[in-house]
């Protein structure tokens, strides 16, 4: 046994450290603003439980999140918090002590036990019925989702975690964000529609409510029971957002012909795009759902959400497997709800015309028309990505993309070590959460920024297009997927986070300058005797050693590095500065040659060593050179 005081590195705390009656035994994960570790009481130590740390002393969230577990939320199927305190001396670290829920997210118990509809109407009447009690005390989750509902064995209660970024009345706001922290294609469609006009809105804030909270419980319902989300994660730019906001998602049946028609017939309703057409509280949506169970025959009640075919033994001896049958998406166009709005350069959007108005001349309308049909293919040909049935009004006679089978790699944000398969390429607001208390059958993954998936890694001759980034060549597309011989191998360029240039002028940061970083703050300040940082292609969270503009000493910065050639590029596109505040930034590892870091002997396949103490650099937009190239960023 050990005990920390006098240098206390939240973020890596050893195992057998000592914080109160509690034991650390292993690290869970570490995200935007705490970290998280497996602990167990020490007068109980067969009892499993997470410890929720703060990364910084008088963080408000941290205190606000500590509030809300352990006097408004809770509730038999929310997290269990045992205690609470600061550490390592009464003004420290706010930490807070919880169960460790043994079972699966709500989308993977679907998946591989393969319930009945009777138990997912249950689960899904439970997880109704307590929000619509938070909501009744003024308590908001706002990150309602699959891999935040977990599912308790073994007596299968489902059991809602991860309320990082929830608040409740009369709690201090903490971002002046257009929309506060979320996940893109859990959010509503009155959300997404306050997104797109947030030109005209400027200065205004969309104010969350329970209403938010419900219809993300749809889609994770929804999610659970066809196999798919209403609208495809990977949709590019503005597209995800428009289509949350206009298109209505098909019924559950038609994805999932065993689906109870009362059971499509409400989460359709849970997912109606006018919020006065929904449940208004979540004891209706309770009360629908079990309702429903009582419609129809008792035995499509009692049939296992998919179907299951065989999984060959792999060698011989071994017994034969088995899975779900996943549904495939359909093919049939999605129909728009309400008057269109057409995708303009930057990402902006317009009312389609009103009738009796003036129209626009023909050439401009063609123009355009063309413009944006030409941006929607080259991302769905640069990327393969499908856009599954939503048909983008271009015009009145623009033509649609034939229907493709969408992308899903069926892992969950908050699951080790698969890469997350949930948030869009263009969030509009970055995650706060961190890690939830869910045992880990498979370790929880970091959280925090919504990180995009390791891109893949194209040659220099052929670079890939990344999610978000609307208006490449044509004949970027036509490499993608062909094995184009290059030693040297990087990622491709790509468009900054909405906003980051305004936010950074703000903060005085100047183009081609940048502070010093501690690459990865889990292994720390370099030493003498390893003066080198040994780093992984995938999310990052670095912290500053220097000031620069208004981004002070510590801040933290998220982002994502790429390992798999001869040089080490990286990107961060979210900053927390030590008092909690965040901001939408644009930087990339090294200097302004846009060269990366020169991989340092020692380095092997899947471990790059770098410089242990590197520069990051602003920049108007992600571009990555090879040595010998010019050595200005783009503009």
């Amino acid at each position: 046994m050990h005990e920390t005081t006098s240098f206390f590195r939240p973020e890596a705390l050893p195992s057998g450290t000592d914080i109160g009656q509690w034991r650390v035994v292993a690290p869970l994960g570490v995200g935007g603003y705490g970290a998280v570790y497996r602990v167990e009481d020490i007068h109980h130590p067969r009892l499993p439980l997470a410890l929720k740390v703060a990364l910084r002393r008088e963080d408000p969230r941290a205190q606000r999140e500590a509030v809300l577990l352990m006097e408004q939320a809770v509730h038999p199927n929310v997290v269990r918090v045992h205690g609470c305190g600061r550490w390592p001396d009464p003004e420290g670290h706010t930490f807070h002590v919880m169960d460790l829920v043994p079972g699966p997210p709500l989308d993977r118990w679907a998946e591989t036990l393969n319930p009945s509809f009777l138990q997912f109407a249950e689960a899904g009447s439970k997880l109704a019925g307590a929000l619509g009690e938070l909501h009744g005390r003024g308590v908001l989750h706002r990150d309602v989702k699959p891999e935040n509902i977990l599912i308790r064995e073994p007596d299968g209660e489902p059991v809602l975690v991860d309320f990082g970024i929830g608040t409740y009345a009369g709690a201090a706001s903490l971002t002046s964000a257009p929309l506060p922290p979320g996940t893109t294609h859990l959010r509503s469609p009155e959300a997404m529609r306050f997104w797109v006009k947030r030109g005209k809105l400027a200065g205004a804030s969309y104010e969350v409510g329970a209403a938010d909270d419900l219809y993300a419980l749809g889609v994770s319902l929804y999610r659970a029971v066809t196999g798919h989300y209403p609208f495809p994660p990977e949709l590019l730019g503005d597209l995800l957002p428009l289509a949350i906001a206009q298109n209505r998602p098909h019924a559950p049946r038609d994805f999932n012909r065993r689906v109870p028609q009362a059971l499509s017939d409400v989460l359709v309703r849970m997912l109606a795009k006018n919020p006065r057409e929904r449940y208004v509280t979540g004891a209706e949506v309770r009360d629908a759902l079990v309702e429903a169970a009582s419609f129809g025959r008792r035995a499509a009640w009692e049939a296992s959400l998919f179907e299951w075919e065989p999984v060959p033994a792999r060698e011989a001896g071994e017994t034969p497997g088995r899975r779900i049958r996943r549904p495939a998406f359909p093919t049939s166009p999605m129909t728009v709800t309400e008057p269109g709005v057409r995708l303009l350069e930057g990402g902006t959007s317009v009312r389609r015309r009103r009738r009796g108005a003036p129209a626009p001349a023909p050439e401009a309308r063609q123009a355009s028309s063309r413009a944006l049909l030409g941006r929607a293919l080259v991302g769905a040909l640069g990327l393969g990505l499908a856009l599954p049935g939503i048909w983008v009004v271009l015009g009145n006679k623009a033509p649609a993309p034939a229907p493709l089978e969408p992308v899903f790699r069926g892992g969950e944000v908050a699951r080790a070590p698969e890469p997350p398969d949930a948030g869009s390429a263009a969030s509009p607001l970055p995650l706060e959460s961190t890690p939830a208390a869910a045992a880990p059958v498979e370790a929880r993954a970091m959280k925090g920024a919504p990180m995009k998936k390791p891109q893949q890694m194209t040659p220099d001759a052929s670079p890939q297009r990344e999610p978000g980034s609307m208006g490449k060549a044509l004949g970027t597309a036509a490499c993608v997927g062909l094995a184009c011989a290059s030693a040297q191998t990087r990622p491709a360029s790509t468009d900054c986070p909405p906003e980051s240039h305004i936010v950074m002028r703000e903060l005085r940061l100047a183009w081609g300058d940048g502070p010093s970083i501690i690459p990865d703050i889990q292994q720390g300040e370099p030493t003498p005797d390893q003066p080198y940082t040994t780093v992984r292609s995938g999310s990052i969270v670095s912290r500053t050693r220097n000031d620069r503009g208004l981004l002070p000493r510590g801040t933290l910065l998220f982002g994502e590095l790429f390992t798999e050639g001869t040089r080490v590029y990286g990107r961060y596109e979210r900053a927390q500065t030590p008092d909690g505040k965040e901001y939408p930034v644009c930087f990339i590892l090294g200097n302004e040659d846009a060269q990366g870091e020169e991989k340092l002997p020692g380095s092997r396949p899947g471990d790059a060593r770098i410089s242990g103490v590197p520069f990051v650099t602003a920049v108007q937009r992600f571009v990555y050179k090879k040595p010998g190239e010019n050595t200005k960023q783009d503009e």
